[in-house]
């Protein structure tokens, strides 16, 4: 969740919405949305930037704004938003707390990145795993094991090493 967004009040007129949206735009990156926020910080609707430009400057933001909104709560999980999203086709959805007072918003962007940066992770805590388990388990072998000849032993060997657990087995080089 980013705290990094664009809302508005209510109460105020477009025409000077539109100044905000560009004296914004200036500074950074423009938002696609407008959040629109009561006098207590709770999200009561959303305003594109399409319906901003094309509606009269001398109404205000509530009398244009959607206030049909998919918002998430802050302590919904993030497969669940990102299912959310998902669903909807939305690129970011506000996020409110239990009250619907506006906390920040989700970036599909973002949990994208971060559902990558999980998934890399858990691949490799199991790469590790994996190799561990077969480290031991080789060795088990190793110790309980009477190799019969040299061969025998140099063959087991050699299909430890192809397997990348080890390049050393209780001392005997693989």
């Amino acid at each position: 969740m980013t705290t990094d967004f664009f809302s508005l009040h209510t109460e105020i007129k477009l025409k000077d919405a539109i100044q905000k949206v560009r004296t914004v735009a200036h500074k950074k990156a423009p938002a696609s949305y407008v959040y629109v926020v009561d006098q207590e910080n709770r999200l009561a609707g959303i305003l594109n930037m399409r319906d901003l430009l094309i509606a009269s400057g001398d109404d205000t933001l509530e009398s244009v704004m959607r206030k049909e909104i998919f918002s998430v709560n802050a302590f919904l999980d993030r497969e669940q938003v990102a299912e959310e999203l998902s669903k909807r086709r939305y690129f970011a959805v506000p996020v409110v707390d239990s009250e619907n007072r506006l906390l920040g918003v989700v970036k599909a962007e973002q949990l994208l990145e971060d559902a990558q940066e999980e998934a890399t992770e858990d691949m490799y805590r199991l790469s590790i795993a994996a190799a561990i388990t077969l480290s031991t388990c080789v060795g088990f072998i190793l110790d309980n094991c009477d190799f019969k000849d040299t061969d025998s032993t140099h063959n087991f060997l050699n299909i430890v090493k192809s397997t990348g657990a080890a390049n050393t087995v209780d001392g005997l080089q693989v």
